[in-house]
C-alpha cells in the first residue's frame, strides 16, 4: 500500500489549523477557502470590481487539484486499469458534508477514465459526493476508513479529518 499526499498545506506548514492566523506583526489574516472565493467573485461581479488577486488565486487552487493527478501518473502511469485506489475524504473540508469545490471532485472521475477503481470514504460526506461525482460500477463508497483499504494499491487523502491523521 503506498500513501500519496496532495500538497503540503498551509495548516501543515505553519502548524496552525484556523481559518483567521496572525502574521508576524499581529495584524488578522483571513484565509480564504475555495468556496469563499468563488462567493468573493460574485461579490466582486456584483459591484463590477475586477478581483486580480482573487483570480490569481483561484488558478492556484485548480492547479492544486492537478498535483495528486501527477503524482498518481509518475508512480503507476496514465494507464490506471487493473489498480485500485482508497480515498480517504470527501468534502472540501473536515467537520462538514460540503463537497463544493473538494478535490475529491475532481481526482475521483480521473481516476475513473483512467480506468481505476476507487474504493471511497468520508466520516460525513459520502451522500452529498454521489450526488456530484459519475455513477460508475468502479467507483464504490464504503462505511469505514479500513474496508476502503482492502486490495488498494494505493490511499489517497483528499480531506483532513481528525481521524485520518492517526489510523489504527
Amino acid at each position: 500500500l503506498i500513501l500519496i499526499g496532495a500538497t503540503d498545506t498551509v495548516d501543515e506548514l505553519i502548524g496552525l489549523n484556523e481559518s483567521v492566523r496572525r502574521n508576524i506583526s499581529g495584524i488578522p489574516i483571513k484565509v480564504f477557502n475555495e468556496a469563499e472565493v468563488a462567493e468573493l467573485f460574485d461579490i466582486g461581479d456584483e459591484h463590477g470590481i475586477n478581483l486580480k488577486i482573487a483570480t490569481a488565486v483561484e488558478e492556484v487552487n485548480i492547479a492544486q487539484k492537478q498535483i495528486l493527478c501527477k503524482k498518481i501518473t509518475a508512480k503507476f502511469g496514465s494507464d490506471l486499469h487493473g489498480l485500485t485506489f482508497a480515498v480517504w475524504g470527501l468534502a472540501f473540508k473536515p467537520g462538514t458534508d460540503d463537497v463544493r469545490e473538494a478535490p475529491s471532485l475532481v481526482i475521483i472521475p480521473w481516476l475513473l477514465q483512467q480506468g481505476a477503481r476507487v474504493q471511497a470514504y468520508d466520516p460525513v460526506a459520502s451522500h452529498e459526493a454521489q450526488k456530484n461525482l459519475p455513477c460508475s460500477s468502479n467507483l464504490v463508497y464504503l462505511e469505514d476508513s479500513t474496508s476502503v483499504l482492502k486490495d488498494a494499491d494505493a490511499l489517497l487523502i483528499l480531506t483532513e479529518w481528525k481521524e485520518f491523521r492517526m489510523p489504527n
